[in-house]
C-alpha cells in the first residue's frame, strides 16, 4: 500500500509503533554511550575500542582493517 491510501488510522498505528522503537540519532548516540562506558570502566572491549582493534575476538594477523576504520573515536555511520 502506498502512504496516500492509508486510513487515519493506520497512519496513527504506525506512528505509535514508530515513537517506541530506538531509530536513527538516538540509536547512534546509544552506540557511542556504550563505547565510552567501557572505555571509561577500562573493559577488554573497551580497550581494543581504544586501540582501534577487532573488538569480538576477531584474529588481528591479516584483516584488522576494517576495524580499525570502524573503531575510531569520532565514530559515524
Amino acid at each position: 500500500m502506498r502512504m496516500h491510501q492509508l486510513s487515519e488510522q493506520q497512519i496513527m498505528s504506525i506512528t505509535k509503533e514508530l515513537s517506541d522503537m530506538t531509530i536513527e540519532s538516538k540509536l547512534l548516540s546509544q552506540v557511542r554511550s556504550n563505547i565510552q562506558l567501557k572505555k571509561a570502566t577500562g573493559s577488554y572491549a573497551g580497550l581494543r575500542h581504544a586501540m582501534g582493534l577487532p573488538v569480538r575476538g576477531q584474529k588481528t594477523r591479516t584483516n584488522a582493517k576494517t576495524a580499525r576504520n570502524l573503531n575510531r573515536l569520532d565514530r559515524k555511520m
